[in-house]
């Protein structure tokens, strides 16, 4: 087992991929590398919250589903600035395939650093990953792994996780991701007061 991390500041570490990439694996296991931490699952955010009127992404119709996945990165936010401002450090998992809801959040959030981990295992490794687990969705967003390496490269700190185990990917995050997947700030972000 790693040793524990520890900051005298807390910090706000968003790990993003597709489907199937390991995101949940991968940041419930960093949170616990903190004396004090929390850690924000996006799914969990919408899903198990929303009690009715649930519009998940890729259904329909689709303006309230954009709404509601823009809710679902607000409340992120907004729930790690809370955790953060009471000294834990918050390790927040959301598919991302676009900077449009890493902007969203990023911009949203006061706490600082935010650190941007993008887990990008090969695409084959996202749908065997994904057929093992008792909801199976990687299938409907093959598109996302082409779209993000894409769009989003130059974002953050990238990990191809292919070949590696859960201990390891989480070793390289402490060991390289934290600083090296620091976002700034746009000069012209305004964040909510």
């Amino acid at each position: 087992m790693l040793t524990p991390v520890t900051a005298s500041t807390p910090r706000v570490v968003l790990v993003v991929g597709v489907p199937g990439a390991g995101k949940t694996t991968v940041a419930r296991a960093l949170a616990q590398h903190f004396e004090r931490s929390a850690c924000i699952e996006g799914d969990l955010i919408q899903h198990e919250l929303t009690v009715s009127g649930l519009v998940p992404p890729g259904g329909e119709p689709v303006d309230e589903q954009g709404r509601q996945l823009q809710l679902r990165w607000r409340n992120c936010a907004d729930l790690a600035d809370n955790f953060a401002a009471e000294g834990f450090t918050v390790v927040v998992e959301h598919a991302a395939s676009t900077p449009d809801f890493i902007e969203l959040f990023r911009d949203r959030l006061r706490t600082r650093p935010l650190s941007l981990i993008v887990l990008a295992p090969r695409h084959e490794v996202t749908l065997e990953r994904d057929a093992g687990r008792h909801k199976q969705v990687a299938q409907h967003f093959t598109w996302m792994d082409a779209q993000m390496r894409q769009t989003l490269t130059g974002w953050g700190w990238w990990l191809d996780s292919s070949d590696l185990s859960v201990d390891q990917t989480v070793a390289a995050v402490l060991e390289r991701g934290l600083e090296a997947g620091v976002l700034e700030d746009p000069v012209d972000v305004g964040r909510r007061p």
